[in-house]
């Protein structure tokens, strides 16, 4: 390879092909003098088009999915990269890592680049879940002439509504583990000549990171853990901005979601229940109405289906179980990567097809269905309304769920900062285990409301994004609240399918573009809270439940019913006493996009 500078290579029998090269270490020059290293795998004969993955967790790393994707990609007749992204593990860069930062210059570096190799036909596609994800809209955003199309899959969105923020609730979770597991690579790097000096840091480090998880995530403030590993500042910086913008981080993150600026098509991949569901959908839709190009524009696809943030290779999800074409191996007509092979075969042969953009699987039904396009234009909005006479607590108690909108007496219930409702499955990622689980132990606690339909005569489906309109009084001056769609079988079995939740203070603006405004004590205020998108079938016999309360810890942080919650600790906190009203002046709602069933399949 005339263009190639390889640490290592070796041949072996590929089961597709006739031999497979891999080539270790090779240094990818950039703009800057900076020297990137990648692994690369490909069939030893012919021109080949080629697939990148860029990653800051390690190219060798045994436990990282898209390292193992590398020599399957190569099976399938692609070259394909993966490689260290500036500044990680085996690439240069002394600068410290800051996430997200940096990638769209490197990306397009990396994929001309590959493109001048000779074993390259010049066709250049990008690959790969999560942070992987969005190093590719990185690279699409600086347009590298070679790249044809991306995969991005379970990637963070802007940061106002993935990654960092969900409507002004902190991903607390989320965002602190694995901000803080990015540390070790950093700190080895920074203390590299003086080994002494790394072996306090890592112990420091590792104390500090230990004892976050060990201490469920219930230190406050929500920084105080970087400040021990002595790792994290532009961290802290996130948290005391408050703010989904105004940081490096964030700001790049955001930048990276312009989809004016993206060419390239892009099949987009996820799960119902991954922790960047609400992502996914908004990177389709919005390649769909404002990419750059036409092409992009009308190839686009989106397939979602019943998975969390690993695409799983099983029928169960959580606690429940699927069908055995819940798999993504089951994926038809084609497995997931087949099927996104097959869509960069199609674009670089200039016949891609758009006859069915969107590919989901109904939960219920347990089975995939295409779409033309995503929101399903054939949706009909269908509101709920929350009643009840005055005690919904726990399933037990009378908050009904009607199609009727109604007047009774409000509920009431105290949220206690210092006892948070606790993640129970759902979209999450580093708090326990993800996906649908039975909400009735969380049910039985009394600052828990629940609303519950009788059971259905016939089955009904939820696709699309479920909204909840909540009148509400409390008596602080910030507050949160999170609400569950769940699905209840008449064995009891209560499994959410969507959730979502709201910071009070920013109801007015969910962009957090402001100080957001104060909630007055006692005046009752309508919010708007937005749920994660899905697609559910409730059975007959089934009932469609709203569960309604003000903390979901420690997927979100929690709101201590205070203004000012930078450097808060518990002891500054409040108890709020919270109403949910639905009168006649105040109808409380759920709004749920139904597809009608002699349309459903």
């Amino acid at each position: 390879m005339s263009n190639v500078s390889t640490g290592s290579s070796f041949k072996f029998a590929g089961s597709n092909m006739a031999s497979i090269v891999i080539d270790y270490d090779v240094d990818i020059p950039l703009r800057d003098g900076v020297i990137l290293r990648g692994d690369i795998a490909r069939p030893a004969a012919g021109k080949l088009p080629a697939i990148v993955i860029q990653t800051p967790y390690g190219k060798t790393s045994a436990a990282l999915e898209p390292v193992r994707y590398v020599e399957m990609l190569a099976r399938k007749g692609f070259a394909a990269l993966i490689v260290d992204t500036r500044g990680r593990n085996n690439s240069d860069g002394s600068e410290e890592f800051l996430p997200f930062t940096g990638h769209e210059a490197d990306g397009a570096d990396v994929v001309e680049w590959l493109a001048r190799q000779e074993w390259c036909t010049g066709d250049i596609f990008g690959f790969g879940p999560s942070y992987h994800g969005s190093t590719q809209w990185a690279t699409a955003v600086a347009r590298p002439p070679a790249l044809r199309a991306i995969a991005p899959g379970n990637a963070p969105g802007v940061p106002a509504r993935s990654m960092f923020y969900s409507d002004g609730m902190f991903e607390l979770s989320l965002a602190t583990a694995w901000w803080m597991m990015m540390g070790a690579d950093s700190l080895m790097r920074r203390h590299a000549d003086d080994p002494a000096a790394l072996g306090q840091a890592m112990s420091k480090y590792g104390e500090a990171f230990t004892g976050m998880l060990s201490d469920n995530y219930t230190e406050l403030p929500v920084y105080a853990p970087f400040d021990r590993a002595g790792w994290g500042d532009s961290f802290k910086e996130i948290v005391l901005g408050e703010r989904g913008h105004g940081h490096p981080t964030l700001d790049a993150l955001a930048a990276i979601q312009e989809y004016e600026r993206i060419t390239v098509p892009a099949i987009i991949w996820g799960g119902w229940y991954d922790v960047f569901s609400r992502a996914t959908v908004d990177q389709y839709v919005g390649m769909r109405m404002r990419a750059g190009s036409k092409a992009a524009r009308e190839n686009t696809r989106l397939i979602i289906g019943p998975w969390v943030h690993s695409v799983d290779l099983a029928s169960i999800v959580g606690e429940r179980d699927f069908g055995g074409a819940a798999a993504s191996i089951a994926l038809q007509p084609n497995p997931l990567f087949d099927e996104i092979l097959g869509y960069f075969k199609d674009i670089a042969s200039g016949t891609p097809q758009n006859n069915h953009r969107v590919k989901i699987f109904v939960m219920g039904a347990n089975a995939w269905r295409d779409e033309e396009d995503w929101p399903i234009a054939r949706a009909q909005t269908v509101p709920m309304y929350l009643s009840s006479g005055g005690n919904a607590h726990g399933a037990p108690g009378d908050g009904r769920l009607t199609h009727e909108s109604g007047s009774s007496p409000a509920d009431a219930y105290i949220y206690d900062p210092a006892d948070p409702v606790p993640t129970t499955g759902g979209n999450s990622l580093s708090c326990g285990l993800a996906g649908p689980r039975d909400q009735r132990r969380v049910e039985e606690r009394s600052d828990v409301l629940v609303y519950t339909s009788e059971p259905l005569a016939e089955g009904v489906e939820v696709t699309g994004t479920v909204k909840v309109e909540l009148w509400i009084e409390t008596d602080v001056v910030d507050t949160d609240f999170v609400v569950k769609l769940v699905d209840v079988a008449p064995d009891g079995s209560a499994y959410q399918v969507a959730e979502g939740g709201l910071r009070a203070r920013w109801r007015n603006d969910p962009e957090m573009n402001t100080e957001g405004a104060p909630l007055v004590p006692g005046k009752a205020t309508l919010i708007e809270i937005e749920l994660t998108p899905t697609s559910n079938l409730f059975l007959p016999g089934h009932s469609i439940r709203l569960d309604v309360t003000s903390s979901n810890f420690p997927r979100w942080a929690r709101n201590l019913n205070i203004w000012d919650q930078k450097n808060a600790t518990l002891a500054d906190s409040r108890i709020a006493h919270q109403k949910v009203l639905h009168d006649a002046d105040h109808p409380s709602r759920v709004l749920l996009p139904v597809i009608p069933a002699s349309t459903a399949t």
